[in-house]
């Protein structure tokens, strides 16, 4: 099967390329989920996920959708990195067909799958207060943080501050602020509108998607901050 994505023009190169550069900043052994149907790419990334039942931290998607010149079937996950180092080439040559890495990488995050429907409008908000929102805890991470620190000891703090339910968010967790600014989702001026699919979350921006699923642990504490 070919394995080579025909993104559409050099923009969606760049848009593949910034997608991933910016998951990198946010996890240095990031991996990239592409998903192609027709001629249509879904790009995910997960800056923070759920390990397991007793794990307070949400899972976070950040998903992107890239215009293709042809339909294709391609499905992988591979390093970041490896995405990075192929849009670079493309982007100097001029080219725009991408093909997969040939090392693929296993990640946890990408057997959850959202619902593709059934999604109610819950609210909308600023693109200036989820700003807010991520900047106040990307402080309170940086604080949290320890000189000497396990990488568990990090999760745990993380998991605590990006796991909470925010009432400005209309609920949602302080993770989606977090992921929709991290990944350059936000747009001045431009509303975030927020909608519900059972426990799943979704925060749509003017440049892409953040899909959250809290965990079933702040869920039953009821975890939430004003």
């Amino acid at each position: 099967m070919d394995n080579a994505l025909r993104l559409r023009d050099q923009r969606a190169v760049a848009d593949l390329d910034q997608f991933a550069r910016r998951a990198l900043r946010l996890d240095e052994n990031a991996g990239i989920s592409v998903a192609a149907h027709g001629q249509v790419a879904v790009v995910t990334a997960s800056p923070l996920y759920s390990t397991g039942l007793n794990d307070q931290a949400p899972t976070l998607l950040a998903v992107k959708v890239l215009q293709l010149s042809e339909e294709s079937t391609v499905h992988f996950v591979a390093p970041a990195q490896a995405v990075t180092d192929r849009t670079a080439r493309l982007r100097s040559t001029d080219d725009t067909v991408f093909r997969a890495p040939p090392v693929e990488t296993l990640e946890v995050w990408a057997a959850v799958t959202p619902p593709q429907a059934g999604w109610a409008p819950l609210a909308e908000v600023t693109s200036a207060r989820v700003t807010e929102i991520a900047r106040a805890g990307i402080e309170r991470v940086s604080a949290g943080v320890p000189d000497v620190a396990g990488e568990l000891a990090v999760h745990e703090l993380r998991a605590r501050i990006w796991g909470v339910s925010e009432d400005a968010l209309a609920g949602f967790v302080s993770g989606v602020a977090f992921a929709l600014d991290g990944f350059g989702f936000l747009a001045d001026g431009q509303p975030v509108r927020l909608s519900t699919n059972g426990r799943w979350q979704r925060a749509s921006a003017a440049f892409g998607d953040v899909i959250a699923r809290p965990s079933r642990v702040s869920c039953v504490l009821g975890i939430t901050r004003p």
